[in-house]
């Protein structure tokens, strides 16, 4: 029976037959010896190639199957170097199929034996979205001719919001509830100094502030609008609008840093500027890094130019 990847093989069995092992080495050997020229890449490879490689893939799957379970019937210890590299080569045989197929299709759109790169197509149409998404340079100027860069930052995220305001919202109420009955109890029994736990409440009136104002940030459709070092950042959820207007400081650059509220063993990222007194602006909340990346670009491009 053959084993899989990783097994341990059994040479404990009774002394193989010397002819038999070497007959079984010698398949092993001429079959790697076909399957070498599959680990160059199909970057070289013209369409009738990488045909002639596929049609030639089953014929050598199936040969390099025998091949092993041969070897592995007469293996000793000494044959163990032999036999993993024939496991290695056979695994590694459906990941260069998958090339060649993906190679074909380029060289060769709408072949039946090509396979798409499904990875690579939703990369091209992310990046497609970030291009739409993140507007160009407006051509309009402030009254001192100064250019103005307009863009949309984020398009909101209704779902990523109501998962963090509901927890926002029940932290809120819990804490405050708790308070009520907790401070109301000791009041009678240390009078006003019970009022000092509303400092340890605060630390959970903050942790619910700042839930809910993240639902809001990451469900606003957010825009920014610089002229010259003035920023101005505004952002609408439903019926809620607000704007604030920022001063960068005079050699203030957009970074990617890590969200302020995120999950445990999440990646997701922020765009973030310094403004003159120091203080972070941060936007683009819960949007794909690729869009965020290409945020970054512009900004920088812009305040480049300012300077």
């Amino acid at each position: 029976m053959r084993l899989g990847h990783g097994e341990e093989h059994n040479y404990g069995r009774a002394s193989p037959s010397p002819l038999l092992l070497r007959e079984a080495k010698d398949y092993a050997t001429r079959w790697l010896t076909r399957f070498a020229p599959f680990l160059d890449g199909p970057e070289q490879l013209g369409a009738q190639d990488c045909r002639d490689r596929l049609a030639l893939t089953p014929e050598l799957r199936a040969e390099g199957e025998a091949a092993l379970a041969s070897l592995e019937a007469q293996a000793t210890p000494l044959e163990a170097p032999l036999l993993e590299t024939l496991r290695t080569a056979l695994g590694e045989l459906e990941h260069r199929e998958r090339d060649l197929r993906r190679r074909l299709a380029y060289l060769a759109p709408g072949d039946p034996q090509g396979e798409v790169d499904l990875t690579e197509i939703q990369a091209r149409l992310a990046e497609a979205q970030a291009r739409r998404e993140v507007e160009s340079l407006s051509p309009q100027s402030t009254l001192d001719g100064t250019a103005r860069l307009e863009l949309q930052t984020s398009p909101g995220n209704r779902a990523a919001a109501v998962g963090s305001g509901i927890m926002g919202a029940g932290v809120l109420a819990f804490t405050t509830v708790h308070a009520i009955f907790m401070i109301g109890g000791m009041m009678m029994a240390f009078g006003p100094l019970a009022l000092f736990m509303l400092a340890f409440y605060a630390i959970f009136w903050f942790a619910a502030y700042s839930l809910l104002a993240a639902a809001y940030r990451i469900g606003s459709r957010e825009t920014v609008e610089l002229a010259g070092r003035e920023l101005t950042v505004r952002r609408q959820f439903g019926p809620w609008k607000s704007e604030r207007k920022h001063l960068l400081g005079p050699h203030s650059r957009a970074h990617l840093v890590a969200a302020s509220l995120r999950q445990e063993g999440s990646d997701a990222k922020e765009a973030t500027l310094t403004d003159d007194a120091g203080g972070e602006i941060r936007l683009a909340s819960g949007r794909p890094e690729l869009e965020q990346e290409r945020l970054v670009q512009r900004l920088n491009e812009y305040l480049a130019a300012q300077r």
